[in-house]
């Protein structure tokens, strides 16, 4: 019996790579390694951070900065290895509950369909497994280019699945539908797929991550983005993404609880191009749930929203401007991998 952990099941550590000044963060690097900072000190209020580094230079930097910004060193665990960026949920590996405790399933990865450099990402699970990061958790490599963000789990066998990337041509050439279907079961213990086509926002370059538009905050509800103004370029896709998962039914065959978070507005742009910023980018860990903020007046509502389904764990704001200035968010680049 294998079956995918969902997120709000209890976590041992969140897993950040961490921006260096060969990646793409580059430019804007002391604004990030403020961001990132925010992100490891609201992680560690709750749970162990695993934070890798580059090399043991860039660790004694970035352990010298933590300890500046008061993180608790009993909190942070750390591991050295090359890395082409720090998109962690799409680069490690994925919980997986079998019948003799917990194994990691690692993914291929190919910078989203081959649009970035990822032979290093590519190999940081390998590595990070023979270093003991994982506390001697079995690893088991799977040849499909599967992404993290890419899908979402209830923890009793359901998946959403983005139907873009899982079945691209550029991350999965000559493989059906019907062979991706039995690699998610086999691996993820997958009894349910939801493949979800509708919905997009402006400026995703990862073709559709599900982590955006549409999650499990329990069971039988899904919390999606959602846009009312019919002058913004959202409004007719986030519709139709709305009226397809109307359409799925849970295990129960009764319809799931939908509940929108708006997107903020009016939308953020680098230039003229608009950054694909939403709220259902949130992190569960153990006792809270961390929530993007963008400076807009839907932060607020957004929030409320999150604290009514998750009333048991407290709501941390985090500013993730500086993150959806590089196209992603919190759970974009953290990860957390479940106890033994």
């Amino acid at each position: 019996m294998r079956r995918l952990i969902a997120e709000w099941e209890p976590q041992d550590a969140v897993l950040l790579v961490w921006p260096h000044p060969a990646t793409d963060w580059a430019p804007d690097l002391e604004r990030a390694e403020g961001a990132f900072l925010e992100l490891a000190a609201a992680v560690t209020r709750f749970e162990d951070v695993l934070l890798v580094c580059r090399d043991p230079e860039h660790r004694a930097h970035v352990e010298n900065r933590c300890l500046r910004r008061g993180i608790a060193p009993g909190r942070l665990r750390w591991a050295v290895a090359p890395y082409d960026d720090t998109w962690a949920r799409d680069i490690g590996p994925l919980s997986v509950r079998t019948g003799r405790g917990v194994e990691l399933v690692d993914f291929r990865f190919d910078g989203w369909g081959g649009k970035y450099p990822a032979a290093q990402d590519d190999r940081l699970t390998t590595i990070l497994a023979a270093q003991g990061a994982f506390d001697g958790l079995p690893v088991r490599r799977v040849p499909l280019v599967l992404e993290g963000g890419a899908i979402d789990t209830d923890g009793r066998g359901t998946l959403l699945a983005s139907e873009h990337c899982l079945l691209d041509p550029f991350r999965n050439p000559d493989i059906t539908r019907t062979a991706v279907t039995h690699l998610l079961q086999a691996h993820l213990g997958a009894e349910r797929i939801h493949w979800i086509r509708a919905g997009r926002l402006e400026g995703d370059d990862t073709d559709g991550h599900v982590d955006n538009l549409v999650r499990f905050a329990g069971p039988g509800t899904l919390v999606h983005a959602a846009c009312e103004d019919p002058g913004d370029p959202h409004f007719a896709p986030l519709q139709a993404l709305r009226r397809e998962l109307a359409g799925l039914r849970a295990p129960d065959g009764q319809p799931y609880r939908l509940v929108p978070l708006p997107i903020p507005l009016p939308g953020l742009h680098d230039g003229a191009r608009r950054l694909p910023a939403s709220y259902v980018n949130f992190l569960i860990v153990n006792g809270a749930v961390l929530v993007p903020r963008f400076g807009r007046p839907q932060d607020e509502a957004a929030g409320r929203a999150l604290a009514a389904l998750f009333p048991e764990r407290e709501i941390v704001p985090i500013d993730a401007r500086a993150f959806i200035a590089h196209n992603g968010g919190i759970h974009c680049l953290s990860l957390p991998f479940a106890r033994a």
